[in-house]
């Protein structure tokens, strides 16, 4: 069926012996289609080489492209796969779908470079999608690429569940985890808060039947995180320099990333950095978000402890480290989004979802729901974007910041000891009033220095390892700046010896320039002329070309056009019918109820005694359920109104003739 609508479409055409092939017109538009997705691939390589080879100028920019290559088709087959668990939770998964992308990215590029590269060339593959918003063409690429990705594995989805890709969205509580929240309030610092500011956004503009709730729960983190960040970050008075390090280095997250990033900028005191938040919950309710209260009977506080339980080992299962209060937070949330969740045929339609930045407290849920056979409950910002793209418009800002998801999306609230380790050597450096800012910023970026940090046990242990680390960078600063200006003596040599070989070289060719200038004057006459006449040629024929594909796709779009008419045209008209069966069936069904209605009203619940006893009782009757019943009739069907109004009257005028009677019998 879909050959012979494709065929009589002029999508394709039959070639004979049975084959079929596309039309001329379809086959260049989509070659045309091709070669675009090919230019935007080139483009974007030759760009991403360019600012790779600034930083790292030895790297082998093949190999740096093969290994990007690798990890986008892991990234997005997973993201492809994880959009389609959120469609159909029953679709059968591969394990790619569960690797971290850090492993899968550690992984490719051991096999593509040696051990001294490594650091390298993640720093330069992560870079890719790090600049996405600074370019738009990466950012239409890597967005294009996961449609792809999604359109794929979505033919894994059975037809009724693909169908609501097409359909009404049905309403849905979104409770807003506190990562996500403090990423709307622009306090954290992740790949996925963009998207998150989007998500919200699309939400108001588009009018999505979603309800924006937090639980009370995140109410009590989020008032205790602000209050434990102020206090710590009040313990100091940051230099700039020192917030600069923080921010090159990556040492820190959340709140204290944000800080700093402002501090950096412009010298802004702690205090000033967190007033306008005090009132948060004013601020979240202003953006459509309102708090969801809860009373947790004995049953569900047992379901609690009984996640809570499971969820602590799952992180030391994979190896990570977050406090209990945070676990205890997350564990509620979870349940109370889990107790209020249906069992419908996919996750958007079971009326509750937890939105969250934390791809660990995601990777959690779905592996726990699995086991227990049932929906899971939590979903990515970017995942739950891919679902909703169809039925909001195209946004550009959208893209960069979809786009920036997969540089390495492992990432969570909570504080680890290798950040809280930083942050207490942090607190030390900006004691130093003269402590340089590149040592600064090479002791928070030692993941080794770190590690050593969060054995010791006493703040004298720790003080006396941050100084001995600063007393060894800025020994090693001053040697490698001693270093440095050898090399830049000796470069500089080198460079002069260099250019007095240029200065006589260019001189001997200049020299041969003038002997040659007279023959070649002649030669570039010739040239200047034939160039001139491939140039009108050149002109001529893309012309022509612009012109027959003008043609071909004026004539395309009248066929596409008409197409789409007699499709909308055949829709109306089965639309139409429909509702004029409903309407039939409707009328008579009520009009038949109706009847139904007024005789047992005359004969049981209220007996009609002067009906019921009169002579002509039973014509009378008749005539005044035909009277009811065409009168229904003619108010639900158009088409039968004068006709069965123009009966229902003679109906009124028997019923009065019945009622007159004739003449009286003389008395006796």
């Amino acid at each position: 069926m879909a050959l012979t609508r494709l065929t009589k479409a002029g999508t394709l055409s039959d070639v004979g012996n049975g084959h079929l092939s596309l039309a001329l017109a379809v086959k260049d538009a989509l070659n045309a289609r091709i070669d675009a997705a090919k230019l935007l691939e080139r483009d974007v390589r030759d760009t991403w080489l360019r600012q790779v080879h600034v930083d790292a100028p030895s790297m082998d920019g093949e190999k740096l492209w093969e290994t990007l290559l690798a990890y986008l088709q892991q990234a997005f087959r997973r993201h492809g796969i994880q959009a389609v668990e959120l469609l159909n939770p029953e679709v059968e998964i591969v394990n790619e779908s569960k690797a971290g992308l850090s492993a899968v990215l550690d992984g490719i590029i051991a096999k593509n470079f040696a051990s001294n590269e490594r650091p390298t060339a993640r720093h330069a593959t992560s870079s890719f999608f790090q600049t996405v918003a600074l370019d738009r063409k990466r950012a239409e690429y890597v967005a294009s690429l996961a449609d792809a990705a999604f359109n794929y594995f979505s033919l894994a989805v059975a037809p009724e569940v693909s169908e609501k890709l097409r359909g009404k969205l049905s309403n849905l509580t979104l409770f807003l985890d506190t990562n996500f929240l403090f990423g709307i309030l622009n306090l954290h610092v992740n790949s996925q808060v963009d998207v998150s500011s989007e998500l919200l956004d699309a939400i108001k503009r588009f009018k999505l039947p979603f309800r924006l709730r937090y639980h009370e729960a995140t109410v009590r983190e989020m008032t205790n995180t602000l209050f434990y960040f102020g206090k710590e970050l009040s313990k100091q008075k940051w230099p700039q320099k020192i917030s600069r390090s923080i921010v090159a280095s990556g040492a820190l997250s959340g709140v204290e990333l944000r800080y700093h990033s402002k501090n950096a900028e412009q010298p802004v005191s702690v205090d000033d950095f967190l007033t306008p938040l005090q009132h948060w919950q004013i601020l979240l309710k202003d953006k459509g978000i309102d708090v969801y209260k809860t009373d947790a009977s004995q049953a569900r506080l047992l379901a609690r402890a009984n996640l809570e339980a499971e969820y602590n080992q799952y992180l030391a299962s994979v190896h990570r480290e977050k406090p209990i209060d945070a676990i205890q937070h997350d564990m509620t949330v979870l349940e109370s989004v889990q107790s209020l969740r249906t069992n419908a045929k996919t996750t958007l339609d079971a009326g509750s979802l937890l939105v969250t930045c934390d791809y660990h407290l995601f990777r959690f849920d779905f592996e726990h729901s699995r086991k227990d056979d049932r929906h899971h409950s939590t979903v990515l910002p970017s995942l739950l974007w891919q679902i909703l793209r169809p039925f909001v418009s195209d946004n550009d800002e959208f893209e960069k910041a979809f786009a920036e998801t997969f540089a390495l999306p492992e990432f969570s609230l909570g504080r680890g000891g290798a950040q809280r380790a930083a942050a207490r050597m942090a607190s030390i450096l900006a004691s130093y009033s003269d402590i340089p800012e590149e040592t600064a910023t090479k002791m928070l970026a030692n993941d080794l220095l770190i590690a050593e940090l969060q054995s010791k046990r006493t703040d004298a242990e720790f003080a006396e390892t941050v100084e001995s680390a600063i007393a060894a960078e800025n020994t090693q600063l001053v040697e490698e700046r001693a270093a440095l200006a050898a090399q830049l003596e000796s470069e500089k040599a080198v460079r002069e010896a260099t250019q007095r070989e240029l200065d006589a070289a260019a001189e001997q060719i200049r020299v041969r320039e003038q002997s040659l200038e007279l023959k070649d004057q002649a030669l570039r006459e010739k040239e200047e002329a034939i160039r001139t006449l491939q140039t009108e040629t050149a002109n001529q024929t893309r012309l022509a070309e612009q012109a027959a594909q003008k043609a071909i796709r004026e004539h395309q779009e009248k066929e596409d056009a008409k197409l789409l008419a007699s499709e909308l045209n055949q829709t109306a008209i089965l639309a139409e019918q429909r509702a004029d069966r409903t309407a039939k069936t409707s009328s008579i069904l009520i009009g038949l109820l109706a009847v139904g209605l007024f005789e047992l009203i005359v004969r049981s619940v209220h007996p009609w005694n002067w009906l019921l006893n009169h002579p002509n009782g039973y014509g009378l009757e008749g005539c005044i359920c035909l009277m009811i019943l065409f009168g229904i009739l003619g108010l639900g069907v158009k088409q039968w109104r004068n006709t069965l109004w123009v009966v229902g009257f003679f109906g009124v005028l028997f019923v009065a003739l019945q009622i007159l009677g004739g003449s009286k019998p003389p008395s006796p």
